[in-house]
């Protein structure tokens, strides 16, 4: 026969939750024996295993008394429930640990890895890092807007980069960025940009979709460091908008 100190310790439990065990009725309290101590045999072993297994998986102490009160069946039912609801948060934290871990990853934790990919190969191609952080944050305001689609986009725009001709367009964007927004250039670049734009691979009802709020937003985040590119981009968005609808209509 045990004493509670003893029980609580072989258990893994405290004197304490003992007792609380105790006051709940979760854990019948025996009597004192002689010596005035309550003394525990194995079915308190066994009881209070039981409640220490609930309660660790995280069963309320009030679903506990039916449980191990439950027959076998009722019991091995509950159990598989208990373990199905373990392994969803298992997975919960295997992704929260990834986003920690993304912390120390740069730009992966907060935009698709086709994206990513698209700012390393801009890099590796000599793009100035100012341009790059300028795709960088407008890549992170079109993702909040058209998550589903921005992967797509990306990897379009990574394949266009590899000709050598697209390559030297998207280096004249970049040489513009820092024009006067009134230069009469912008508009003829806008033009000839999106006339050689391959519009077959733009989602119309997509395009239309975008909110002008959204549109603002990107374009804002140009105009404060690269006003002749936020002006660049208004314009290309127009030429090429009239291009798809000519295309369709």
């Amino acid at each position: 026969m045990l004493t509670i100190g003893q029980l609580a310790k072989h258990v893994g439990v405290t004197v304490k939750a003992v007792r609380h065990y105790h006051r709940l009725g979760l854990l019948p309290e025996p009597d004192r024996d002689s010596s005035g101590y309550r003394r525990y045999d194995a079915r308190a072993v066994m009881e209070l295993t039981r409640i220490r297994v609930l309660r660790d998986a995280g069963v309320p102490l009030r679903d506990i008394p039916e449980l191990i009160r439950a027959d076998a069946e009722a019991l091995a039912a509950a159990a598989a429930q208990i373990q199905q609801d373990l392994d969803a948060q298992i997975e919960v934290l295997r992704h929260r640990k990834e986003q920690v871990r993304l912390l120390t990853a740069g730009e992966s934790l907060y935009l698709a890895a086709d994206v990513v990919a698209l700012l390393d190969q801009l890099r590796d191609l000599g793009i100035p890092e100012s341009t790059v952080e300028l795709e960088r944050d407008g890549w992170v305001l079109w993702s909040a807007v058209a998550p589903d689609e921005v992967a797509d986009w990306a990897r379009m725009k990574r394949k266009n980069l590899t000709d050598p001709r697209v390559l030297s367009d998207y280096r004249e964007w970049v040489d513009a960025a820092m024009w006067d927004p009134a230069d009469p250039r912008l508009d003829e670049l806008a033009a000839r940009l999106a006339a050689k734009f391959d519009v077959t691979q733009i989602d119309y009802s997509s395009l239309e979709s975008r909110s002008q709020s959204t549109q603002a937003l990107i374009i804002d985040r140009f105009s404060r460091t690269a006003p002749g590119l936020a002006r660049l981009a208004e314009l290309f968005t127009a030429y090429l908008r009239a291009r798809v609808i000519d295309e369709l209509f």
